[in-house]
């Protein structure tokens, strides 16, 4: 498990210790070779997408999406969160190996916490409701999929 914390801030991953460790070093690597080549950025990257739509396209050629994801796994069913910042085209499950095009575009989830941090994640997911951990205290937050909107928020 990796947890990265600021004062107002948190993330917790739920990895294998061999993947921690791999993590742990390749994140202190990159964070110790951005601070020698420019100032730390203090915003969140922007959730971008890529222009092509096409699930059965090559993959040079499928919609790659950035910024924050919370991606299940159709297999196993296991889910994560992560930030992308090159770009996911596919899920790529690391317990049972899955490796698959996202079928559907990825859906708007708006999470807005009791400790007040609102995120913003890209899921593929389809349930009507589902849990989603808040990026900065944990805590699990419900969400529901809202048919108008095409989108899912927060149960309030």
């Amino acid at each position: 498990m990796i947890t990265i914390a600021t004062k107002t801030k948190r993330i917790t991953l739920k990895l294998s210790e061999e993947e921690s460790s791999r993590m742990f070093d390749t994140l202190v690597s990159s964070l110790l070779e951005l601070s020698k080549t420019e100032p730390p950025k203090t915003e969140l990257p922007k959730m971008q997408e890529s222009e092509e739509n096409e699930a059965t396209a090559p993959p040079d050629k499928r919609k790659k999406y950035t910024g924050f994801l919370h991606i299940k796994c159709p297999d196993c069913g296991n889910t994560v969160s992560f930030c992308s910042k090159t770009g996911v085209s596919g899920v790529s499950c690391e317990k049972c190996g899955c490796k698959e095009p996202f079928k559907e575009p990825l859906k708007q989830v708006w999470v807005s916490c009791e400790c007040g941090n609102k995120s913003k994640y890209l899921t593929n997911r389809t349930e009507e409701m589902f849990d989603i951990n808040c990026i900065n205290c944990g805590t699990p937050v419900a969400v529901k999929y809202n048919e108008k909107k095409g989108m899912y928020e927060t149960i309030k």
